[in-house]
């Protein structure tokens, strides 16, 4: 079983051609989907509106087999606008002010945690910024067994970051518990300014994690563990927007793992970390294929594996 514990929105994509088209995201939301398309047995936990766009988010959530671990609630769905470019590329700015994605307390994580046996947590995105729901984050981090692997997505959004320094600290609290830590180049950008991808990533594995797969869009994934680095190059595909590629790519390298029932100390072995990635690549090259941040399901990626 896994715990993802974050926001559900709505992404307002814009389109370079001046095109707009509402599609259900967040992050954490999307690796939920992610995870139990590809087989796992997944409990979202998030604020989730009663207003129509959290009908659809309900919905979604179920069809794909994810259990909702907490009661809809009286505030409005969280908008994230999206633009993008002409290459796909994406820039955010949100409107999230009293919304429901925030509604996670900490109380309710004791509720969570003594209903479920889960093998691995996700967290990271808007848990790491908005409240009361940071404080869920943190509370679960606090009271997770020595045993459930811990994966954090960071997920930045300077956007919302009003007293970076805070975050800052939050963020430090959260790795020092995580085992495999997801970032991209632009979340190095923004938590170590000025300071080169492979540098900083390479300091994270000076703490708690054993693993940092740093993503690098279309320059593909390097895997950075104690024997080293791999880079694996991205897949080939006709990109339509990679709106929730990242979050896909994190789900994928977990539910592999976890399917092929390795643990915490298995993540010492770098050719276990690797095989897990190369899945992750090919599930985020079918996502970007698609428009919004689809998920591919097991059958997907055997009939389209983008090897």
């Amino acid at each position: 079983m896994v715990l993802v514990i974050g926001e559900s929105l709505i992404d307002r994509i814009t389109r370079a051609d001046g095109t707009v088209e509402d599609v259900l995201g967040g992050g954490p939301f999307n690796a939920a989907r992610a995870l139990a398309s590809l087989g796992c047995d997944t409990t979202f936990v998030g604020g989730i509106s009663d207003d129509s766009f959290g009908e659809q988010i309900s919905t979604q959530l179920a069809q794909v087999g994810v259990a909702v671990a907490l009661p809809r609630v009286p505030h409005s769905t969280g908008i994230a606008h999206v633009t993008l470019d002409e290459t796909g590329s994406a820039r955010y700015r949100f409107e999230l002010e009293n919304s429901a994605c925030a509604q996670v307390r900490s109380t309710d994580i004791d509720a969570v945690l003594r209903e479920g046996n889960f093998a691995a947590v996700h967290v990271g995105t808007l848990g790491l910024v908005l409240q009361p729901l940071a404080d869920a984050v943190t509370a679960l981090i606090e009271q997770i067994d020595a045993n459930v692997l811990c994966f954090v997505d960071p997920n930045c959004r300077p956007a919302l970051v009003s007293d970076r320094d805070s975050y800052l600290r939050r963020l430090h609290t959260v790795l020092t518990r995580a085992d495999v830590v997801k970032v991209s180049i632009e979340d190095i950008a923004f938590i170590r300014p000025g300071v080169s991808s492979e540098v900083v990533a390479k300091q994270l594995l000076e703490g708690q994690p054993k693993v940092v797969l740093l993503t690098r869009g279309a320059d593909g994934v390097e895997v950075f563990t104690g024997d080293g680095v791999l880079s694996i190059p991205a897949a080939r595909t006709q990109v339509v927007d990679t709106v929730g590629a990242g979050d896909v790519f994190g789900a994928a390298w977990l539910a592999y793992w976890l399917r092929q029932r390795w643990a915490r100390d298995d993540l010492a072995d770098a050719a276990k970390v690797v095989q897990a990635a190369r899945y992750g690549v090919a599930a985020a090259a079918w996502t970007v294929a698609q428009v919004g941040a689809k998920a591919p399901t097991l059958e997907d990626l055997e009939a389209n594996p983008y090897a």
